[in-house]
This record gives structure tokens, sequence and C-alpha cells, in this order.
């Protein structure tokens, strides 16, 4: 089939089956409903979590050492492919990858990495890096800039290289950069913000990454009133593209992201007295925040309905779910939310381990908060493994293999579902009609 527009794929979903499709389209992103690219993490202090055994458990052998920033990525069956804090690219076996050492980018930066697959190479991978203050210390422009690398997972005997390293995007980066599938089903919008209050959305095609003309949105605070202090903080994307929320320490932002145009708007600040970590429930209708409130001793995870989109219903909403310290949150591939805590026993012990959000699509206590599910060997750094957010939520449907023409237009895929049910039916979109098979 032929057709000039991108199309939105829409499966309905009852059956074990396969279908092989070869589609006539603009660059289809086939490997984006596959969570198993987000199963394997290795963070700081040597931990890590795998997710292939069905439940999250410690997994040994990380070399990731620093402070906040960490990223990893497995192939589409979860085998892991390589991980990095920021300075050093590590391949499977944590060995560092050939041209992986002076990666730009810095281990105290909360958002530091995030790792993007190529969209019409299967075994190409974007890593960007950001920059942002030193220790607290703000460094000439110069030395302030987000950057790219790419790994080729085909080279070096299947181990990887970084065959490219330090391209350079734009200055004056921060602590902030996500991303969101672009809304033609094909794309994916890379976005950062400056020191001020314009985040700009990147556009990565079949071409690669447009590094020129990016959308510039002006919204929300202006930082560069107390660069130290509100630079830091977390930024996450919810899973439907819709939502962009960052902390700033003394508040956090709430942003309406248009997955068309890559614009932000609409902002909404709620205060807190701090507030370090932020994620978005799977059905991206909670929001869930760690933060200090005067309260309690060290702070606490809050959760935060979006159900009605205004500041007073948001603040409202709020409701404590876990007293522990400040920590990161993170979305899992098995749909539940992960938080790194660091809590001395009955004994005395200190004991460094995994927290879980089991249910976070539910309300209130009703999103079932459990404590230590995975106990980890050394101290926890607040922190795990940033993710581009389409490789995290579970879909109803996972794309095994596929392969794109040099034409980047002809697509083969084969599709399949886990899901039981008799009548499986797979849907496309092209906006004249629905094609079923």
């Amino acid at each position: 089939m032929s057709k000039n527009n991108y199309p939105h794929i829409i499966y309905t979903y009852k059956g074990l089956q396969r279908i092989v499709l070869c589609l006539i389209l603009i660059c289809f992103l086939a490997k984006n409903i596959n969570a198993q690219q987000f199963n394997n993490w290795y963070f700081q202090a040597y931990n890590g979590i795998t997710f292939n055994n069905g439940t999250a458990q410690f997994l040994s052998g990380g070399q990731l050492q620093g402070w906040y920033s960490c990223a990893t990525i497995s192939d589409e069956q979860g085998n892991l492919l390589f991980s990095s804090e920021g300075r050093n690219i590590y391949d499977k076996n944590n060995a560092i990858m050939p041209n992986g050492t002076g990666i730009l980018g810095d281990l105290c930066q909360i958002n530091g990495i995030i790792i993007i697959p190529f969209i019409n190479e299967t075994s190409k991978y974007y890593v960007f890096t950001a920059q942002g203050l030193s220790n607290f210390v703000a460094n000439s422009q110069s030395t302030l800039q987000y950057s790219y690398s790419i790994v080729d997972m085909k080279a070096n005997g299947g181990l990887g290289d970084v065959i490219s390293k330090n391209n350079f995007i734009r200055f004056f980066s921060t602590e902030k950069m996500t991303a969101i599938p672009h809304a033609n089903g094909t794309d994916i919008w890379w976005i950062c913000r400056d020191w001020i209050n314009n985040f700009y959305s990147y556009k990565i095609t079949c071409n690669g990454l447009q590094n020129s003309n990016p959308v510039i949105s002006t919204v929300g605070d202006n930082i560069n009133s107390n660069l130290q202090l509100l630079n830091a903080g977390d930024i996450k994307a919810s899973s439907d593209g819709k939502y962009i929320a960052v902390c700033y320490r003394t508040y956090f932002e709430i942003y309406q992201f248009n997955n068309l145009t890559g614009i932000l708007s609409n902002p909404i600040k709620i205060p807190t007295e701090s507030c370090y970590g932020v994620e978005f429930s799977p059905n991206s209708k909670i929001l869930y925040i760690t933060q200090a409130i005067s309260s309690l001793t060290f702070g606490g995870i809050t959760q935060y309905n979006l159900s009605n989109y205004d500041s007073a219903s948001i603040e409202n909403s709020r409701v404590l779910i876990a007293n522990v310290l400040e920590v990161g949150l993170q979305l899992g591939p098995d749909n539940k939310i992960y938080a790194p805590v660091s809590l001395t026993n009955s004994s005395g012990v200190l004991v460094n381990g995994i927290d879980v959000i089991n249910n976070p699509n539910s309300l209130g206590l009703a999103c079932n908060y459990q404590s230590q599910v995975v106990s980890l060997q050394n101290i926890t750094r607040r922190r795990l493994p940033y993710s581009y957010v389409n490789l995290i939520t579970s879909q109803n449907v996972q794309i095994p293999s596929y392969t794109v023409a040099p034409d980047c237009r002809t697509v083969t895929l084969t599709g399949k579902t886990y899901i039981k049910g008799n009548n499986l039916t797979f849907k496309w979109k092209f906006g004249d009609g629905d094609s079923t098979v």
C-alpha cells in the first residue's frame, strides 16, 4: 500500500498471533513499541537492576560511578547493549567502548544523559549529554553545552563503538532534557532548556537530528534569578506525550506539550519547600514528586491528580504516599515506579535498596507503596537510569524485528502480542479511513 502521509498505527489486541506487513510509508518507527529496551538498569555506585525475569532483581557487574547521571539501553529482546554515566560509555561486558572516554557529560547532572535509538538504523543510538553547573559553580558558557555522540552496535564485533563523539548542539545547558514521540508516529522530539526560560524542541527524523532551527518555547519561570539553586531537579515527559513536568527545587512546573508542533505552553507552577524527583503514572493522569514538607522530618513522595489542568485543583489534590528522603523516581518497563532509598533498620544498620509504587495509576494510598523490594550492594545515589519514555511504557503490541529499505520509506516488520483472547485484528490509520488485517 502506498501513502504519502504519515500513518498512525492503531491495534486491537486479542490473541497470540503474528503478522508480516510490507508497508510503503514514511519511515514508520517500529522499534518504538518494545519496552524490553529498558529492561536492564545500571546506575551509580556499581548498582544495577534487571527486569528480564519478570520482576525487578539486582544486577551485578555495573561500572557506573559519580552521583546522578546514568543511562542504559538493551536490545528488543532485553539483552544489555551499553551503559553510561555521561563521561564514559561501557559495553555489555562493562568494558569501556572504543572511543568511549571523554564524553562531554557531567557526573553530577540529574538528567545528564539520555539514549535514543536511530529511527531507520537498528544498530545505531544517539547518546545525548548535558554539561550544567559543576559543583554548583557556573562555568563559562563554552564549557556548558548539550552534545550528542553516536554508538554503532555493529562495530567492534557486536560490542559497539562510539563512531562519532561530542557533536555540539547548543550552549547554556541545564539539567533539563527529555524526549517525546512526534505526533506523526515516526519522528522524535528531543527537548532541552537553557538558563533562562526557553525550551528547545529538536526533531529527530530518518535523516538524523535536525540540529538547526529548533522550535523555541519561552514559557514558565526564568531560573536565571537563582541559577545555582533552581537549575537542580528532575524532568520527565508523560507517556501520552501531552505533558512535561520539571522540578526546580523550590517549586515544580507542569507544561502542556504539543507533539505535532513541539511547543510547550500553559505552565502551572506549584510551590514547595524543596523538590527533586518527578515521574508520571503510565496512564499520564497522575504526577509523583519527591519533596520536603514542613510536617515531615526529611520529605516525602507525594501524588498529584492531573485530571483537571489548573493550579488550584492540582495543588489541592496532593497526597503523601511515603515519608522518605528526597529521591529520584523512575517508571519501569513493568509500569511500576521505582525509587532508590537508604534507611536505617531496627538494628541501626544502613540498608540500601529500591522502593516501588506498585499501582501508580491509582489515586491515594491505593497506589500501593512498598519498601525495599530490591536490595542493593552499595549505597544509593538518589538516581536511577533515565530513558526515552517510548522505550519504557509496556505496549499491547511488540515489533521484535523489522528492516528499513535504503529509501527510508519501505518497512518490513513482524508484529506480535501476548495478550490472551481471540480474533486479533491489527488496524492502521492514514487519515482516510481505517484498514484492518
